[in-house]
């Protein structure tokens, strides 16, 4: 009985493997239609915090990316005293500096999540703006076409919100990196084939919305309240009829320097997340994104220990889970237009499975987050609150 099980975990694991590849080549080429001659006003938002290293380079990357229409650029903090604010307003003058319509503002946080409450004061300021895109500080954009985002939201009313994938693209510097980018580029949870098997999703790192759209769907000031404020703004959009779509193309990440301990406390943010937001796919973290290793091990000592048909069945499903992780890695890698890898496949499917059971174990046994150097709690309802504690 317990090889059968094994058999049918495996061959659940390798068919939702094989619905993400055939779905991700089947991806709506969203981003590639013709670009329309249109004068839609795009307004680019980079919410920013703190100094990391590569702040500036990731803020002033967008001088050699794409847009057709007329730009504007706006980087936000919540404080004059964030150390992001001189980085910030030396990066808008060299900005301004090559021709680009930059500019920064404070706007002081309205709740616990203060990327959100970056966008929601900046949604309630602006004015004669038709399209919104946001992009993390460390999202790249050297090279990318933005009319790639804003295309589909011109030619088809019924699109809310389109998001890149993203995947880490810097040398790692450290193991944090390396564990981090063994699960975020190479594994089934790589957003370039989740993104296949759960396109009504939304990763924040670089979408863009329809100013009207979000306005009309989405409770604005509600949003510093979430964790997830992106799976927020999805599940409203979606609500209110507007459909969520990713488009092929990678948002690349340049954060690194992490050490192993921020890492397991980003993701275990993210499962918390999943444990407040979507409760109901929580279990498919470990069950999916983390099966290969349970099922080797138990298969593996199914055919030594076991005897007959079990020791070959396990045989059989230990086997399968393996292959089908590797393929999956190789897949995950080339969809994130990242070199191959092959010797490090071994290596990085082990990491990658152990941060997400470590981050599961982790969101189960925990409210508490920190974040941006601050502690916050999901309280009952799945709201995020400030710690009175901290």
């Amino acid at each position: 009985m317990t090889a059968v099980f094994l058999l049918a975990w495996t061959l659940w694991v390798t068919g939702a493997v094989v619905t993400a590849l055939w779905r991700r080549r089947r991806l709506c080429e969203l981003g590639d239609r013709p670009v329309v001659s249109d004068r839609s006003v795009v307004l680019l938002h980079r919410p920013c915090t703190g100094d990391a290293h590569f702040l500036s380079a990731g803020l002033a990357s967008v001088k050699d990316a794409h847009c057709s229409r007329p730009l504007e650029v706006r980087m936000t903090v919540t404080s004059e005293q964030d150390p992001a604010m001189p980085l910030i307003e030396s990066t808008a003058e060299m900005l301004r500096n090559a021709g680009v319509d930059a500019t920064t503002s404070v706007y002081p946080a309205s709740g616990p999540n203060q990327k959100a409450g970056q966008l929601e004061a900046l949604l309630s300021d602006i004015k004669g703006v038709d399209v919104v895109i946001v992009a993390d500080v460390d999202v790249d954009l050297t090279g990318v076409d933005l009319d790639r985002l804003v295309n589909p939201l011109v030619l088809d009313r019924s699109i809310g919100a389109v998001w890149c994938p993203p995947s880490e693209h810097a040398p790692p510097r450290t193991f944090g990196d390396r564990t981090s980018q063994a699960f975020l580029n190479g594994s089934l949870h790589a957003f370039s084939l989740l993104c296949a098997l759960d396109p009504g999703g939304l990763v924040g790192k670089l979408f863009a919305f329809r100013l009207e759209s979000m306005r009309s769907a989405v409770s604005l000031e509600l949003l510093p309240f979430y964790l997830g404020e992106d799976m927020e703004i999805s599940r409203r959009l979606r609500r209110s009829g507007s459909s969520v779509r990713p488009i092929p193309l990678v948002a690349r990440s340049m954060a690194s320097g992490r050490r192993l301990s921020d890492v397991i406390d980003r993701f275990s943010r993210w499962l918390l997340v999943i444990r407040s937001q979507r409760p109901l796919l929580l279990l498919a973290y470990p069950l999916m994104f983390g099966a290969t290793l349970p099922i080797v091990l138990f298969g593996v000592s199914l055919a030594v220990l076991g005897s007959g048909s079990a020791s070959w069945i396990g045989l059989t499903a230990a086997i399968i889970a393996f292959a089908t992780r590797l393929f999956t890695a190789l897949a995950a890698r080339r969809f994130a237009s990242l070199s191959p890898r092959p010797m490090s496949l071994v290596v990085d499917a082990l990491l990658g499975e152990l941060l997400i059971w470590i981050a599961f174990i982790s969101a189960l046994t925990r409210r508490r987050v920190q974040w941006a150097g601050r502690t916050l709690r999901i309280d009952g309802a799945g709201r995020l609150v400030r710690d009175p504690g901290s």
